[in-house]
């Protein structure tokens, strides 16, 4: 082949690699933009999921509070059973820890 010729098929080979790029080039930015609202639209949905991590915590915390002051209060409770002095007493704080437990 003539070397012309050759270089010739080279330079259209630069040429279409040339406009390849330049079309990436192009797009680029809409590509960019395309991706940071991607990354915004995650980065809303990971403080949505931390608020509520933070909201569930805080209630298991009040739950975990109000589950100990019950377990206070029948233990209360029973140890009250020791002084009582008549079976009617007796009776009334097992209701209370039996409704208390519920």
């Amino acid at each position: 082949m003539d070397i012309a010729f050759e270089n010739l098929i080279k330079l259209q080979r630069i040429d279409v690699e040339i406009r390849e790029l330049s079309l990436f080039l192009e797009n680029f930015p809409a590509k960019e933009r395309e991706i940071e609202k991607k990354i915004e639209e995650a980065s809303r949905e990971l403080n949505d999921i931390k608020d509520k991590l933070n909201l569930n915590q805080k209630k298991r915390r009040g739950l975990e509070s109000e589950a100990q002051d019950l377990r206070e209060k029948i233990k209360k409770y029973k140890h009250q059973l020791n002084d009582v002095k008549s079976n009617l007493e007796y009776r009334s704080l097992l209701k209370e820890i039996e409704a208390t437990q519920q």
